[in-house]
């Protein structure tokens, strides 16, 4: 009675098992990342134009290259191939022109002396429309005078004292905290100080928009990535025996006389290095630099001091690339080889069951549950540790679902073998999988 009890609690946690691997398998489904043949995207090839490429020079190619394509999607891939060619995947994009076009252009480095300033932000004392959708006004006024608009010019420029986002989705959130990856398209106020005493208005700061490049005159650019022949991130030692990370510069020698006049008019004042229009360091200058050799300080880790270096780097480089091959895959055809691969696999696998039962019975179910939850354990871990799933991937896991089946196949005819000399059930077993191992 001991061993029915016993069994059938080992049979209601193993079917609670398979249940729970299948129900968690079915979870991760939707989040495994897809790769370009089944999510569609774009897949480019350049080759260096200059024979015999330096490691470095690849190096910085590959990180520029990644820095834009992330911009399309965060699961783009950059990689080498040889010594010569880079390879770019870009999924859940189709748009090949623009990108091609994009990647190919050169990245733009100068060092800016003087003031920066950005792009006005609009205050809600100007008058401003949008195409906006499912606007919430309740509380503020608003000259459309009704609580929602649908997909109409709206002019926010009654509404005062609050910010107003465009949120992800179209629609106009006016106040509060904003959703994530909203636009701000009117500020509140113009950062105004009011004088306590009058309650008036003593000065009115503009709100600039700092997402957007700084802006500057030609006459601040001191030098370019023309005129930089090296950047180099490392260590030194201070005066105090202290480690400092910093990046060392050199420069042409155009490069060295138009930086040495520039850090005579720019002691105690910082030099802004812009790359593609972003401002990625503003070191002080803290003496003349004559020498053609310049030292960034200042970097928390090693690690920021060679980003830096290499950012500098890339806008300098001089590596022209080649398009070898592009190719655009279509999200449609990868979502119809997906459908596909999905009910050829659940065909096989309920045909692959069907035998098992009928030729080994209660054994051949266990085999087909054991596999159940293979399958479900293995989505499970495709998104648990972000592994891109592509079609001879989909192919692979049906051909290891066959494996595993040719392996009970093996083992289950092992144990008849066994009962056949006449071996009690338990003894069969276990010489079953031993001898079916090699």
């Amino acid at each position: 009675m001991k061993n029915v009890v016993r069994g059938i609690v080992k049979l209601v946690v193993m079917l609670g098992l398979i249940a729970g691997s299948v129900y968690i398998g079915r979870l991760a489904m939707p989040d495994i990342k897809l790769g370009l043949d089944l999510d569609g995207g774009v897949s480019i090839t350049y080759q260096a134009a200059t024979a015999n490429p330096s490691a470095e020079q690849m190096g910085d190619s590959v990180y520029k290259l990644q820095l834009k394509a992330q911009d399309y999607s965060t699961e783009a891939e950059v990689y080498q191939e040889g010594n010569d060619k880079i390879n770019i995947d870009i999924p859940g994009v189709n748009n090949a022109n623009e990108i091609l076009e994009e990647l190919g252009k050169p990245g733009t480095l100068y060092f800016v002396e003087g003031n920066l300033t950005w792009p006005l932000l609009a205050t809600n004392s100007e008058v401003s429309t949008a195409t906006v959708s499912n606007v919430d006004v309740s509380g503020h006024t608003s000259t459309e005078g009704a609580n929602t608009a649908t997909n109409a010019p709206m002019d926010l420029s009654g509404i005062q004292g609050v910010d107003v986002y465009q949120n992800p989705d179209g629609t106009v959130q006016i106040g509060g905290t904003p959703a994530e990856g909203a636009t701000l398209l009117q500020s509140g106020s113009g950062n105004a100080v009011t004088n306590t005493a009058t309650n008036s208005v003593i000065e009115d700061y503009p709100n600039y928009d700092y997402s957007k490049p700084p802006i500057f005159d030609e006459s601040q650019i001191v030098i370019n990535g023309n005129d930089v022949t090296s950047a180099r991130g490392g260590m030194t030692q201070d005066n105090y025996g202290q480690t400092q990370y910093v990046v060392d510069l050199a420069f042409t020698d155009e490069g060295r006389e138009k930086f040495a006049a520039a850090t005579e008019r720019n002691l105690g004042q910082p030099i802004y290095i812009i790359y593609n229009g972003e401002i990625v360091s503003a070191p002080y200058v803290q003496s003349v630099i004559t020498e053609g050799r310049a030292q960034i300080t200042g970097m928390g880790d090693l690690e920021t001091a060679e980003r830096l270096a290499s950012t500098i780097r890339i806008g300098a480089l001089k590596l022209p690339l080649n398009i070898l091959r592009s190719n655009v895959v279509g999200a449609k055809l990868g979502q119809d080889a997906i459908a596909t691969s999905l009910r050829a696999g659940l065909i096989g696998f309920g045909i692959i069951c069907l035998f098992m039962i009928v030729f080994y019975l209660l054994p051949g179910l266990c085999a087909s549950l054991a596999l159940t939850m293979y399958i479900g354990l293995t989505l499970f871990l495709l998104q648990s540790f972000g592994i891109t799933l592509t079609l001879p991937g989909i192919a692979g896991i049906i051909l290891s679902i066959g494996m595993a089946v040719d392996a009970n196949v093996i083992i289950f005819t092992r144990i008849k073998e066994e009962i056949g000399a006449g071996k009690n059930t338990r003894a069969a077993v276990k010489e079953g999988f031993n001898k079916a191992l090699s």
